[in-house]
């Protein structure tokens, strides 16, 4: 390429870009409800049963929980690639959360939201609820308005 066409090369690859990039969508996950941790009961997730079976034509129910730290993970599995995952909500109540496949993927930093699905396992001869990871949201902190101060006039 001559080089004093170097910058119509680059005008013209810029606007290339430009137009992938108007084109390039995020990809989106559909909440079916927002829940709280200590919703997650042995109850809901039986009404949930209900709905089943879960396929192609009828996706297991994504449940969402806002405003969750993490308290505690660790890699499990006979190859270490899923997590076990302790979150925590604002008011302490914590919850064990399996994210499979999820041991190589960052964990949020901070606050953030999370989206699941649920199930019984029968562990042990015991039931209990399996909350399995598919997604999280980092939250960005609150926005704060700073006023200015009032000004006083003295005649």
């Amino acid at each position: 390429m001559d080089r004093e066409r170097i910058p119509e090369f680059r005008a013209a690859f810029s606007r290339a870009v430009a137009a992938v990039a108007e084109r390039i969508v995020e990809p989106t996950l559909e909440i079916d409800a927002y829940v709280e941790l200590p919703d997650l009961t042995l109850d809901l997730v039986a009404d949930i049963s209900r709905l089943a079976p879960f396929g192609q034509g009828n996706p297991p129910l994504t449940l969402a929980i806002r405003d969750l730290r993490i308290t505690s993970s660790a890699t499990i599995g006979r190859t270490r690639e899923h997590l076990r995952i302790t979150v925590e909500d604002i008011d302490g109540n914590s919850r064990t959360v399996f994210w499979w496949q999820g041991a190589d993927r960052p964990l949020p930093d901070g606050v953030f939201d999370l989206a699941l699905t649920v199930r019984t396992s029968d562990y042990r001869g015991r039931a209990e609820i399996q909350a399995e990871w598919l997604d999280a949201r980092q939250r960005e902190p609150d926005a704060i308005e700073i006023e200015p101060e009032p000004s006083i006039e003295i005649h």
